[in-house]
């Protein structure tokens, strides 16, 4: 692992309540990584390397997120939310994303997650940029494979090298290229 690297772990609760809507996530982002060799010395009181959790709400099978929602979550503290890219199971999570923008000042928006075969890339990068205009910089883009949103068309997830040369053309355009 890179010392500046990102690594989002995604925790799903065991118990998630009938009229709770959307399940709670916990993203850890590690921002540096202590080898054995490293971390603590003797007589320290703190380690020599920092961690930070952030806590991320994923937004669920909504069709819709109500304005409130996002005040709410930005309220109670989260450090995010992931809107559901699923097009059989969530509305569009680029318009709930902008609105979620025009309503709130410190929280992260992102698509948790969005795929390369049923978003065209030169779309997804327009509207991902979008958000993150919008949201002054807090916008981030979750992108896999597509296992749910293919899965209810009747698709297979896009295969691994595909997926990896998806991911160089969507740096390009979010680059300006």
């Amino acid at each position: 692992l890179h010392p500046t690297a990102e690594l989002l772990l995604f925790v799903a609760p065991r118990k998630v309540h009938s009229n709770h809507v959307p399940r709670s996530y916990i993203t850890a982002r590690i921002d540096s990584f202590i080898g054995e060799d490293e971390g603590e010395q003797e007589g320290d009181d703190m380690p020599s390397e920092t961690v930070e959790l952030e806590f991320w709400r994923a937004g669920g099978p909504l069709s819709h997120m109500p304005p409130r929602f996002a005040e709410q979550l930005e309220e109670e503290g989260w450090d995010g939310h992931f809107s559901m890219d699923s097009q059989s199971l969530a509305g569009d999570p680029y318009a709930i994303l902008g609105a979620a923008a025009a309503l709130t000042i410190r929280l992260r928006l992102g698509t948790g997650v969005t795929n390369p075969r049923t978003r065209q890339l030169a779309v997804t990068a327009a509207a991902i940029a979008t958000v993150h205009a919008q949201s002054n910089g807090r916008a981030l883009l979750g992108i896999g494979r597509g296992d749910s949103a293919l899965a209810f068309i009747g698709e297979q997830p896009v295969p691994l090298g595909q997926f990896e040369q998806s991911l160089v053309v969507l740096q390009r355009l979010l680059r300006g290229e």
